[in-house]
């Protein structure tokens, strides 16, 4: 199943110098005031896909972005860049088309779900795939993720109108930690 529609297959990165009136300058000038804005592609010629997924990592100041390769051979790719645009790290995710990427709340997680109906947890900085939550129920592809504004709770939006509420017992007991240090300070 391809999406379609227009995707975002690169961006540039313009500074102030960039966005200077176009009054004193000519044609020349601006073409190399753009050359040497940052730039992103998404991705070399023997990978290249439609972007269609972005998470911003808050903690680091990156991102990661998943691409989907359209055609009979299509392959899915994780692409984690620094903030200006520089390739960090590249990773083949197999054929699955993800719907929902986000970071966990310290930034060292990163969840991805899916046509497969699974959640996967991959480190942010490898991406390498460090845990895959199934419910053992069947249900269709992974639509949407999100969490709580405590990141307490993640939240699983399902095709079939499942949703499903996953907590990380580390979380809440940190959180925990940290009211209970209130309290002992206030008493």
């Amino acid at each position: 199943q391809v999406r379609q529609g227009k995707f975002v297959r690169r961006f540039r990165v313009f500074d102030d110098e960039d966005l200077a009136p176009a009054g004193g300058a000519g044609a020349g000038a601006e073409e190399e005031k753009g050359s040497r804005s940052g730039s992103f592609d998404d991705g070399a010629a023997d990978d290249r896909g439609s972007l269609a997924l972005i998470a911003l990592n808050a903690t680091t100041a990156e991102f990661t972005v998943h691409t989907q390769d359209e055609g009979p051979l299509a392959k899915s790719f994780l692409r984690r860049y620094s903030i200006n645009g520089r390739l960090l790290k590249r990773a083949e995710v197999g054929d699955e088309r993800f719907d929902a990427l986000v970071y966990g709340y310290d930034g060292r997680i990163l969840y991805s779900g899916g046509e497969a109906g699974n959640i996967a947890l991959r480190a942010a900085h490898s991406l390498e795939l460090l845990h895959v939550i199934h419910d053992g129920a069947v249900h269709r592809a992974v639509r949407c993720l999100s969490f709580s504004d405590d990141y307490q709770y993640l939240f699983a939006g399902y095709e079939d109108g499942t949703l499903l509420i996953l907590t990380d017992p580390r979380t809440r007991l940190s959180m925990l930690e940290i009211a209970l240090e209130k309290i002992h300070i206030l008493g």
